[in-house]
């Protein structure tokens, strides 16, 4: 028993169906705290944004880390603490290639 992707329940499905299923919900819950990170950032509310990456942290997948070390910096910035922020900022550039052009751009961001 549980919820497809569309929110239909799910009385009996196979093992491919519950993965894509579960895969697509874990997903809207990254979004969702993503969504909570950019409100409390946008209402100053930096503590809970902190609170939020937390939460976000340990269930985000391993190839988007390096987004959440640079978000936990543009908070910390935004605290005044600087120290915290080019630690973290400094961890994200660390995460990146130097080869993809996305990455590029986003360690230009973060120095």
């Amino acid at each position: 028993l549980g919820l497809a992707a569309d929110g239909a329940v799910i009385l009996e499905a196979d093992e491919k169906n519950n993965q894509e299923a579960t895969d697509c919900w874990q997903e809207r819950e990254r979004q969702v705290l993503y969504a909570l990170v950019n409100c409390c950032m946008s209402g100053g509310d930096y503590e809970s944004a902190v609170r939020c990456l937390g939460m976000l942290f340990k269930i985000e997948k391993e190839e988007r880390k390096a987004s959440l070390y640079s978000g936990y910096g543009r908070v910390y910035l935004q605290l005044g603490n600087l120290s915290k922020a080019e630690r973290y900022m400094k961890k994200a550039r660390s995460l990146r290639s130097d080869n993809v052009k996305e990455d590029q751009v986003e360690n230009m961001l973060d120095t």
